[in-house]
């Protein structure tokens, strides 16, 4: 029989909830512009200390490499939800960024790997589409209407 011991492993528990933010359809997304909101839940671990911001991958903001990535704002707690506000402006649209949470906020650099959403927000240039239903029959239009990033060629 072993004896039981210390590994020096360390392990982190997140608050995170898995899926993806709430309200957003079934894939979270934002426009290329400032004041986009994402509502997520975070029983345990988010405070009005934690940072958020979308960035190609989640690493300390003073990291070496050279990663896209939007400003960080801190959460809002509303009722269970959290918000963050995101300024998507310098991102690219139609691409995918990751949720990238620092709970403790900028007091540390150590961004441990369960603060990673586990689901990728994407940027879009549709602003509105109409009819917001159709019936189930064939030959149904949708008009999408775009700021950017839409073209003839495109199709959903």
């Amino acid at each position: 029989p072993h004896r039981m011991g210390d590994t020096l492993l360390e392990v982190y528990i997140t608050g995170l909830v898995p899926g993806h933010p709430r309200l957003q359809g079934p894939a979270p997304m934002v426009q290329r512009a400032s004041g986009q909101k994402l509502k997520f839940q975070c029983p345990q671990g988010c405070s009005e200390v934690t940072e958020g911001y979308l960035a190609e991958e989640c690493s300390p903001a003073n990291a070496s490499a050279e990663v896209i990535r939007s400003p960080a704002f801190l959460l809002q707690k509303a009722d269970k939800d959290w918000t963050l506000e995101v300024d998507a402006a310098g991102l690219t649209t139609g691409q995918n960024y990751q949720f990238c949470l620092d709970l403790d906020g900028s007091s540390s650099d150590d961004l441990r790997p369960g603060n990673v959403w586990r689901y990728p927000v994407y940027v879009t240039g549709a602003v509105s589409l109409t009819p917001r239903a159709v019936q189930i029959a064939p030959g149904q239009s949708i008009f999408v209407t775009c700021i950017e990033g839409c073209s003839q060629q495109s199709w959903a």
